[in-house]
């Protein structure tokens, strides 16, 4: 299953991206190729979801994205290639209703190559998530793997810091840091306390 966009612009307030929204408890994604949409997937609010075999290619932002409120939910076997923003990301955000406590979600055996803008595999707060046996190769303005707090997690009377054991394990890098215009220079591997510690 296929699903071919024609978008050539980004804006962030329209609802232009590939697969989007709340899956509640146990569901599956499988097997999708998703091009030229804006994110690939812009996930929320799901628990103990799994994504497995699905490529993301030529988005505007990123290949996928577990947002607001994911909990105990795997990217497994994906593949992004040319990306305009991070090819893999979890960003435990309070931009919405928080269904599930974010964090022990998994990001496992992927591979994230030439994105145009931004990161390979990106943690930006939550509880003891992971990236584990991922490939990351040719991000020449990003890095292959961030750990950031650059990206705000807090709000609501809800704190989604880092928090736990956040786990990097056995990646392959290959081509990965060099200079983001917007951001400065980036290493291959990059942990960033930047607004808040970690």
């Amino acid at each position: 299953f296929s699903v071919t966009g024609k978008l050539t612009y980004r804006n962030d307030d329209e609802a232009n991206d590939g697969i989007v929204g709340s899956y509640g408890k146990n569901s599956t994604i499988k097997n999708i190729w998703i091009e030229h949409t804006k994110t690939g997937m812009w996930i929320e609010n799901s628990y103990h979801l799994k994504i497995s075999g699905c490529r993301m290619r030529n988005t505007i932002a990123d290949g996928i994205n577990f947002c607001v409120g994911m909990r105990a939910s795997t990217i497994e076997n994906c593949s992004t290639r040319g990306t305009g923003d991070d090819c893999f990301a979890i960003w435990p955000t309070v931009r919405g209703q928080q269904a599930y406590k974010p964090g022990f979600n998994r990001i496992v055996h992927c591979t994230g190559q030439l994105p145009f803008l931004a990161n390979g595999g990106a943690l930006y707060g939550g509880q003891s998530n992971k990236i584990e046996h991922c490939a990351f190769i040719d991000i020449s303005q990003g890095c292959g793997i961030l750990i950031s707090s650059t990206f705000p997690v807090a709000g609501q009377g809800i704190d989604n810091n880092f928090s736990g054991t956040t786990v990097v394990k056995d990646c392959y890098i290959k081509g990965c840091g060099g200079f983001d215009h917007y951001w400065d220079w980036s290493a291959a591997v990059e942990i960033c306390p930047d607004k808040r510690s970690i």
